[in-house]
């Protein structure tokens, strides 16, 4: 039976290839290798069967879901609705478990204000730039927080903690190259790189819940 580092090997293999293709000209196959890397996490959900899998698999799904539409042109919308819905799975099962552990836990009133604090001085930047945007990106930008927030509470595993504040850095990047406009590969590495790392370290601390 296939091990998680047999996936997390794969996972790497499939997220350098789609780092090497950023320079390349968009198109449905690139959008498709993009979106490898999640489908690869999703797989190792869907296969090992860890607790957690019904919530993490799908929303890895939608995770690829939301690489591949974002990667084509036009699609915005669509691509961080997909995210949306993998956002909302994440935080079910982060908060499902996190409210389920022994109270109070340290931090249970401090991470909320942090990240709300945080959420709101990037929104109250970019927002006014995003026109008929700006009440779903605030939305989601809601839900991302609480979704990092419930990362917090799930575990004390240092990598699922890294992981949802990487997976949160990465969204504030595209946010702000959105507004920005016209990014370059090098703005659109560190998207990817901070994306990747951080959805693998939450898939790796999930596996602990």
């Amino acid at each position: 039976m296939p091990t998680p580092r047999i996936f997390d090997w794969a996972f790497a293999a499939t997220a350098l290839l789609g780092l090497a293709l950023i320079p390349v000209s968009g198109g449905p196959w690139i959008a498709a290798v993009k979106a490898l890397p999640a489908l690869v996490l999703a797989a190792s959900w869907f296969v090992l069967h860890q607790p957690g899998w019904k919530l993490m698999g799908p929303a890895l799904v939608f995770a690829a879901g939301g690489d591949f539409l974002l990667s084509l042109s036009g699609l915005f919308v669509p691509g961080m609705g997909s995210f949306a819905v993998m956002q909302l799975l994440y935080l079910v099962r982060f908060w499902g478990v996190g409210l389920a552990r022994p109270k109070p836990r340290r931090g249970l009133v401090t991470y909320p204000v942090v990240f709300a604090v945080i959420t709101a001085a990037v929104m109250a930047v970019f927002l006014p730039h995003m026109g008929d945007l700006a009440i779903p990106m605030a939305l989601y930008g809601v839900l991302l927080a609480t979704m990092t927030v419930g990362g917090s509470f799930a575990s004390r595993d240092w990598q699922l903690r890294v992981g949802v504040l990487l997976f949160f850095v990465s969204d504030g990047l595209i946010l702000a190259f959105r507004v920005w406009k016209d990014p370059t590969d090098l703005h659109t590495w560190a998207i990817m790189i901070t994306y990747y790392v951080g959805q693998v370290l939450i898939t790796r601390g999930a596996r602990k819940l």
